[in-house]
């Protein structure tokens, strides 16, 4: 069994259409499959990027750290029988800012709410690019708060735009990568397992007339969460 998500979405749709799949034919190096003994494929998750400084990281990279670190603090204060429960929602873009000051803060912010009397809506910034807020009264089994609404400020944008940016970054890594084995299967495919999300089927010609498939590249793919294809170059 593969364990990587996307590796096994792509095994699936490959495992419809072609006789012979064999993953990692080479071991843990590119490419990822080898199918009918030739064809070699990479895979990676189509995903959006912020642009920083100084590198550029999915967006989940950010996103993971932050709201695992205040779900584990907001997981710290139990429910008793006579407390109010609450739903918050969470705020941000980045740079996120450093994960125990935001921890520390939040602390505190909880504190300050409820030793004024759990006055809703309350509100506050954890760090100068993340909000909280707590605005809902809800019952909630065992817990006293918890995450109703996260708010990626970064994620989203112009679809065309999203998808030529963040897919010709997918491409330019790719290549990077296995430009140096190319002389080891006559074929290379890229296949993108797109976690983006928002891509309809009319603005596919429009995306494609962003992209360029790359010299020794036979094909590139991006299928759906479900592995239906939904765009090729």
């Amino acid at each position: 069994m593969i364990s990587n998500e996307d590796e096994n979405i792509v095994r699936e749709y490959l495992a419809t259409r072609f006789d012979k799949v064999i993953h990692e034919p080479d071991g843990n190096v590119s490419p990822d499959f080898l199918v009918n003994g030739k064809i070699a494929i990479e895979v990676r998750r189509l995903n959006q990027q912020f642009r920083g400084a100084k590198k550029t990281v999915g967006l989940e990279t950010d996103q993971f750290r932050l709201m695992d670190a205040i779900r584990r603090k907001l997981s710290k204060y139990p429910l008793d029988k006579t407390s109010k429960s609450y739903f918050v929602t969470v705020s941000y873009k980045r740079p996120i800012g450093k994960l125990s000051s935001i921890v520390s803060n939040l602390e505190e912010a909880i504190n300050k709410f409820q030793l004024a009397g759990e006055p809703i809506p309350y509100s506050c910034k954890l760090h100068q690019n993340v909000q909280f807020e707590i605005e809902l009264e809800r019952p909630i089994r065992d817990m006293k708060y918890k995450v109703g609404i996260e708010v990626d400020e970064d994620s989203g944008g112009w679809v065309v735009d999203t998808y030529a940016k963040d897919t010709n970054h997918c491409i330019d890594e790719k290549v990077m990568k296995i430009q140096s084995n190319y002389s080891k299967y006559p074929e290379w495919w890229l296949v993108f397992v797109d976690h983006i999300g928002f891509m309809a089927s009319d603005d596919v010609e429009d995306i494609k007339q962003c992209l360029s498939r790359p010299e020794h590249i036979a094909k590139i793919l991006v299928l759906d969460i479900k592995g239906i294809e939904v765009l090729e170059i």
